[in-house]
C-alpha cells in the first residue's frame, strides 16, 4: 500500500506541475528511489538495533505503529513527520518502557540521516489564492522510506505454532516479525524557502532524538522515572510536533510588478546553467525591464538565441548572468514563475 501510494503521489506531482506550469520541474518520479534503497538500508540497520537491544513492545503498540505510520502517507499532502510516531505511546502510557523510547530514538535519527544523505529535489509550488483574492505561492516537500523493520517478539506468542522459529539468549527466547513502517517527512513551506525548511526540519529531527536518548537512558536507570516514562514519551513527541508545526520564515512569494519571480528552476536547462535559484528576482532581460510574462517573452525575441539577464538575490543584491539558449517558446528557459508568467 506505502509503494502505491508514492508512486501515486509522485505522479500526482509531476501532473499538478504540468497542469499550473506547462512543465514539470522534475520530469521524473524521483521520491521513488529513496524511498525504496534509502528504506531499505535504514531497515538493515534498524532492524540490527532492534534485534541486538531486545526492544520487546507490546502488541498493541506494534500495531499503532504501523498505523500511524500509514495514516501519515494518507495525511501527507498537508503535514507528516517521523516524529507523529511517538503518539504509539498512547496505548501503553500506564507502562511504558525503555525499549520504545530506544526505537524513537533510533527511527527520529534514522530519519534525519536519510533525508540528509538521500536529498533529492522533490520541493514542488504549488499556486494558491487567498480569501482576499490575492495569488501566492507555496511549496510542497513530501520525501518517505520504506521500512520493513523486524522486531523480536516474545517467544510465547508463537506457542501455538511449534513451526515458528524462536531464537534462545540465556533464559529468554523471542521470535522474530516484520513490522511494516514508512518514515520520513513531508509539510507545506508558506514563508521561507523549502531548502532552509528541510534543514531546519533535519536539525529539529536531530535534537528530538538527543532528547529521547536522554528519556532513554534515565528510563533504563533510574527506578524513580519508570513509572512515567510513558507520559514523558507523549509529552517529549508532542513538545516535538509542536516545533515542527512553526512555520518560521518570513518571507512571502507574491505577484509582484518590480521584476518577474522566479518560483523555480528546471534542471538541465538554460536557466539552471545560468545559476538561477527559486526566490530570485528577474528584473531584466536583455537590458530591458520586464515585470510579467508579456515584457519576458517580448524581452526574449529581441535575442532569440541568447539571453542575459539582471537578476536580484534574497538579500536584494543584484548580478548579471547569460547563457545562449534555442530558438523557441519561452517556456523552454527553464524559469517557473506565475502560471501567467512561466517562461
Amino acid at each position: 500500500m506505502s509503494i502505491v501510494a508514492v508512486v501515486w503521489q509522485a505522479y500526482a506531482r509531476i501532473r499538478r506541475e504540468r497542469r499550473q506550469f506547462r512543465t514539470a520541474i522534475t520530469r521524473s518520479p524521483i521520491e521513488i528511489t529513496p524511498f525504496i534503497v534509502g528504506g531499505l538500508m535504514g531497515s538493515i540497520l534498524l532492524s540490527i538495533i532492534s534485534v541486538s537491544l531486545a526492544l520487546f513492545l507490546p502488541t498493541n503498540t506494534l500495531v499503532a505503529l504501523g498505523v500511524i505510520s500509514l495514516l501519515g502517507l494518507v495525511v501527507s499532502r498537508w503535514h507528516f513527520s517521523v516524529l507523529w510516531l511517538g503518539l504509539s505511546v498512547i496505548p501503553m502510557l500506564a507502562a511504558g518502557t525503555w525499549q520504545l523510547a530506544a526505537l524513537l530514538t533510533a527511527m527520529w535519527l534514522l530519519t534525519a540521516l536519510l533525508l540528509q544523505i538521500f536529498h533529492v529535489r522533490v520541493a514542488s509550488p504549488m499556486i494558491k489564492k487567498t480569501r482576499r483574492g490575492k495569488i501566492i505561492a507555496q511549496y510542497s516537500f513530501a520525501q518517505f522510506y520504506w521500512l520493513p523493520l523486524i522486531v523480536p517478539v516474545p517467544g510465547h506468542w508463537f506457542a501455538a505454532m511449534s513451526w515458528w522459529p524462536t531464537i534462545g539468549v540465556g533464559n529468554t527466547s523471542f521470535g522474530l516479525l516484520f513490522l511494516p513502517l514508512v518514515l520520513g517527512s513531508a509539510f507545506v513551506v508558506r514563508h521561507q524557502l523549502p531548502e532552509p525548511a528541510r534543514k531546519h526540519h533535519i536539525h529539529l529531527l536531530y535534537g528530538m532524538s538527543l532528547a529521547m536518548l536522554v528519556l532513554t537512558g534515565l528510563s533504563y536507570g533510574v527506578t524513580q522515572i519508570q513509572p512515567y516514562t510513558g507520559w514523558l514519551v507523549l509529552a517529549l513527541t508532542v513538545i516535538g510536533i509542536g516545533l515542527d508545526l512553526l512555520d518560521m520564515g518570513k518571507l512571502n512569494f507574491t505577484k509582484t510588478k518590480a521584476g518577474v519571480l522566479l518560483l523555480a528552476v528546471v534542471p538541465d536547462t538554460p536557466a539552471a546553467k545560468m545559476g538561477l535559484a527559486m526566490g530570485e528576482l528577474v528584473v531584466t532581460c536583455n537590458d530591458i525591464a520586464v515585470y510579467d510574462n508579456a515584457t519576458l517573452y517580448a524581452a526574449i525575441q529581441t535575442s532569440p538565441t541568447y539571453c542575459r539577464l539582471k537578476v536580484a538575490d534574497l538579500n536584494g543584491e543584484l548580478r548579471l548572468t547569460e547563457s545562449a539558449i534555442f530558438e523557441g517558446a519561452p517556456h523552454e528557459l527553464g524559469m517557473i514563475t506565475f502560471p501567467e508568467e512561466t517562461a
